[in-house]
């Protein structure tokens, strides 16, 4: 599967855990956070409290992951 193709534009994009938990086909975002706390895909805290990632960071995560 080529995943490069659904994160086109999403590169320079900060998305939200339940939107890139939908990019990998995971059902909730335990997943997400299982990752990021696991320190396979990096996020960003905001001053709110929110988690954001990085559109490219998921692209280098889906690019070890595919390899």
């Amino acid at each position: 599967m080529d995943y490069a193709n659904t994160l086109v534009g999403f590169r320079h994009a900060f998305l939200t855990r339940k939107e890139t938990a939908a990019h990998l086909g995971y059902k909730d975002t335990r997943s997400i956070d299982r990752l990021i706390s696991s320190g396979e895909l990096k996020a960003i805290k905001l001053d709110t409290g929110s988690v954001r990632i990085y559109g490219k960071e998921l692209e280098k995560f889906l690019a070890r992951r595919c390899k």
